[in-house]
């Protein structure tokens, strides 16, 4: 989808309860020495977004995922139909 060059790494939970993920961002912000401001979580749920609000990270979310892009929009962040959307939304918001 064009986003590689973009990425320093990406992770997920290995499971399908629906847990919280930010003490993983959390941490995963400390492993790598980020700011939040300087991340932007993308996911495909408004969990995913409750998420990013709570590490303080950027968030666009994804509309071929989990949950529908209506529901998406009620998060008041940008949605995108397809991840090869990300480089220009990237270059153009960065």
């Amino acid at each position: 989808h064009g986003v590689r060059p973009y990425l320093r790494g990406y992770r997920g939970l290995d499971t399908l309860h629906a847990t919280s993920k930010v003490a993983l961002g959390v941490a995963t912000l400390r492993e790598h020495d980020l700011r939040p401001d300087e991340v932007l979580f993308v996911g495909d749920t408004l969990h995913d977004h409750e998420t990013a609000v709570g590490m303080g990270c950027r968030c666009v979310l994804f509309a071929g995922g989990h949950q529908s892009r209506d529901r998406l929009l009620a998060a008041g962040v940008p949605v995108i139909d397809a991840l090869d959307e990300l480089p220009t939304w990237l270059a153009t918001h960065s």
